[in-house]
């Protein structure tokens, strides 16, 4: 499915509770005119605590943040923050 924009906020990849298996789902099955990240993509404050990166989480963030090397005609901004 094609939208003009998606906003993708507050991920928090390498915390339990983040839901990368969806996300990656979404990512792979859609596409987008611009690509918008804003807020915590990654949370350290929980890896912190208890490091937690499994595959989903790399690919997910691979995933978004090669979107316009894999969507040459997107764009991307970004305006990451890391907890």
């Amino acid at each position: 499915m094609h939208y003009p924009a998606i906003w993708l906020s507050d991920i928090h990849l390498g915390d339990r509770d983040c839901k990368a298996e969806f996300l990656l789902d979404f990512l792979n099955n859609t596409s987008c005119d611009t690509l918008y990240l804003v807020g915590d993509m990654i949370d350290f404050w929980a890896m912190k605590r208890s490091f937690f990166w499994p595959s989903n989480h790399h690919a997910v963030l691979r995933k978004s943040l090669l979107w316009q090397t894999l969507a040459p005609k997107s764009s991307i901004y970004r305006a990451i923050m890391m907890a």
